[in-house]
C-alpha cells in the first residue's frame, strides 16, 4: 500500500475543494487528527473510510482506492484471472463481491440489494457462466452511472457519486429573496423570511434531495435545514400564490390540497378540472388538530406557505415540510421568476428557463415602449382599511413596480413615505391622512381590493376624496378574481400590458385589460 502517494492526492484533492481538515473530517466523519495522519503517510486507511472520503470530496471511490493499493483485492483478483471461478469458491466469491459492494457504496446499495447482487452473481457461478460474463456483470454494478441528459423525474435508480444528477440548472437574475447552489445530487436553496425589505436576512435552509441518493449531513451552514426529496410528488398550497407556476410547469397532478379554493382558477385549466379531487382545508370537518392530523395522513412532500410567520411555524412544528414563499414581495420579473423557483422542487429547471426566457423578453419590450410616453401620470396605489389606516406597499414589491415601469410614478414612494408592517404582519400600512396629503389629486387610483361598488360609508367617504375616483381613473386588480396573485404573478407581461393600457392609453391604445377592471363612482 502507497501511503504517502495517497496522502498526497488527498491534500491536492482537499486544497482543490477549499477544505480544511475539520470542514472535511465534518462531511467525512473521519476525524481530523486521522485526516492528518492519513495526508502524511503515517496512518492507512480502509475501503470504508475511503468511501467516506470520496463522498465528501465529490471523486469516484475507486480511485482513492487503486492509489491505496487496495485493489485489486482477493475475490476480484481471482474474477479476473484466466478460466473459470471454482466451484469450492464459489461462496467465498458470491460473500466476498457481496461485502465489497456493501463497503464502497457502489451504486448507493440497500442491504437486501447487497443480498440480490449476491444471489444473482451466486447463479451465474452456479450455471458455469464464462469469467468474462462473469466480470462484466460484477463491471456493471461497480461502473460509474452516465451521467442523465436532463434532470430526472423519477428515483435514481443506482446512485454514483460521481455523476452530476442535476444537468439543468436555473439561477435568479432578478429576485433579491432567494438563491439556490447545486451539488451533485442535492440543491441548498436559501430562502429569506421577510418580506418588508429586500435581500437575504434571516434565510431558511431548504436541502433538496434528489431521490435515491444519500442526503448530506447537515453540519455547518447547513444545520437546522428542511429535507426535501425531488422531485415532489405531493404538494400542499396555503397561501403561497404559487399556483400559477404549478399549472405552467405543467405538475397540476401533483397537488394534493389548498387552504381554501381561490377564486377566477377556471382560468387554470389542469388544476380546474381536478378541483374536485383538490382537497380544501376549509371544508375539512372537526377541530384543527383534526384537519391538520388528515393533512399530514396525505403525506404531502411539500406545504408551500406564505404570509403569516407565526402560521408557517405553527406547520412546521407540527412536522410538515414547510416551505415559506411569497413572490409578490419582489419587482415584477423577479416575482415571475418563481416559475424558477417552484421548478427546483420538481426538477424541471430547462421548463422554467424557457418559460421565463419568453416573459422576460416581452416585458422589457413593454417597459420600454412605455419609457418612451411623454407623459409620467402620479398614481395612487393602495386601499382604506377596516383599521382607519391606509394599506400600502413598500417600493420594491410587484404592485409599486409595476407602476414604474408602465412609466407612472408612485406618488406616495415619490414623496418617501415609508409603510410599516400591519397587525397580520402582512401589508405595509400608513396613516390614511397621509395617503390621501400625498394622494388625492393623483391621476390614477390602483386600489388593492375589489369590494369597491358597495363600500362601507367610511371607506366610501375615502373614495369620495380620491379625485381620480370622480374621473374615472380608479382601478382595481381582480378582475379574474384571486387568478391576479397566480396566473398574474407569473405573467407579468401581461399585468404590465393592462397598467400601461390604463395609465398610459395611448402607447397600447387597442389592448384590451385582462386583469384590471375599472372602478365605478360609488
Amino acid at each position: 500500500m502507497n501511503h504517502s502517494e495517497l496522502g498526497a492526492m488527498l491534500r491536492d484533492l482537499r486544497k482543490e475543494r477549499g477544505f480544511t481538515l475539520s470542514r472535511l473530517a465534518e462531511a467525512s466523519g473521519v476525524s481530523d487528527g486521522h485526516l492528518s495522519k492519513l495526508e502524511n503517510g503515517r496512518k492507512p486507511a480502509t475501503v470504508e473510510m475511503l468511501g467516506r472520503l470520496a463522498l465528501a470530496l465529490e471523486v469516484d471511490a475507486r480511485i482513492l482506492i487503486e492509489r491505496a493499493g487496495l485493489l485489486p483485492h482477493p475475490v476480484m483478483e481471482q474474477l479476473m484471472s484466466p478460466g473459470e471461478v471454482r466451484r469450492e469458491n464459489v461462496p467465498l466469491v458470491s460473500r466476498g463481491l457481496a461485502r465489497e459492494i456493501s463497503k464502497l457504496d457502489a451504486g448507493g446499495l440497500d442491504p437486501h440489494e447487497v443480498r440480490a447482487v449476491q444471489t444473482a452473481v451466486t447463479n451465474l457461478l452456479d450455471e458455469s457462466v464464462g469469467r468474462d460474463a462473469i466480470l462484466e456483470f460484477t463491471l456493471g454494478l461497480l461502473r460509474p452511472q452516465a451521467p442523465p441528459s436532463e434532470n430526472l423525474d423519477r428515483p435514481v435508480e443506482r446512485y454514483d457519486p460521481s455523476v452530476d444528477y442535476f444537468p439543468d440548472r436555473v439561477s435568479p437574475r432578478y429576485a433579491k429573496r432567494w438563491r439556490v447552489r447545486y451539488e451533485r445530487s442535492y440543491k441548498v436553496l436559501t430562502v429569506s423570511s421577510e418580506i418588508e425589505r429586500p435581500g437575504m436576512r434571516n434565510p431558511d435552509v431548504y436541502v433538496l434531495v434528489q431521490r435515491g441518493t444519500p442526503p448530506p449531513r447537515l453540519v455547518g451552514p447547513l444545520s437546522g435545514a428542511t429535507v426535501i426529496e425531488v422531485p415532489v410528488r405531493r404538494v400542499w398550497h396555503d397561501e403561497a400564490r404559487l399556483l400559477g407556476a404549478i399549472e405552467f410547469l405543467e405538475v397540476a397532478d401533483a397537488l394534493l390540497g389548498w387552504r381554501t379554493r381561490p377564486s377566477g382558477i377556471d382560468h387554470l385549466g389542469a388544476l380546474s378540472a381536478r378541483v374536485d379531487e383538490i382537497v380544501s382545508e376549509s371544508s375539512l370537518p372537526g377541530t384543527e388538530d383534526e384537519r391538520i392530523a388528515r393533512i399530514r395522513a396525505l403525506e404531502p412532500d411539500v406545504y408551500f406557505y406564505g404570509l403569516n410567520h407565526g402560521w408557517r411555524r405553527n406547520r412546521r412544528n407540527r412536522g410538515f415540510p414547510t416551505v415559506f414563499f411569497l413572490p409578490a414581495v419582489e419587482p415584477p420579473l423577479a416575482c415571475a421568476e418563481q416559475l424558477k423557483f417552484a421548478s427546483l422542487f420538481f426538477n424541471l429547471e430547462a421548463k422554467a428557463n424557457r418559460q421565463f426566457a419568453a416573459i422576460e423578453a416581452r416585458y422589457l419590450d413593454l417597459r420600454q415602449r412605455a419609457r418612451r410616453g411623454r407623459q409620467r401620470p402620479r398614481v395612487l396605489i393602495g386601499h382604506p382599511n377596516d383599521r382607519g389606516s391606509w394599506d400600502s406597499f413598500w417600493p420594491h414589491w410587484l404592485l409599486p413596480g409595476l407602476v414604474r415601469d408602465a412609466g407612472g410614478e408612485d406618488v406616495l414612494s415619490e414623496a418617501g413615505v415609508s409603510p410599516r408592517l400591519n397587525e397580520a404582519g402582512t401589508l405595509g400600512e400608513i396613516d390614511l391622512d397621509e395617503a390621501l396629503a400625498f394622494g388625492a389629486d393623483a391621476d390614477c387610483w390602483y386600489s388593492s381590493i375589489w369590494e369597491t361598488t358597495s363600500p362601507t360609508p367610511a371607506a366610501a367617504e375615502v373614495y369620495g376624496q380620491i379625485a381620480a375616483t370622480r374621473r374615472g381613473a380608479a382601478f382595481h386588480r381582480f378582475g379574474r378574481g384571486r387568478d391576479v396573485l397566480h396566473t398574474g404573478g407569473v405573467r407579468v407581461d401581461l399585468m404590465l400590458a393592462d397598467l400601461i393600457a390604463l395609465i398610459s392609453p395611448e402607447v397600447l391604445p387597442e389592448h384590451e385589460p385582462l386583469f384590471h377592471v375599472r372602478m365605478e363612482q360609488p
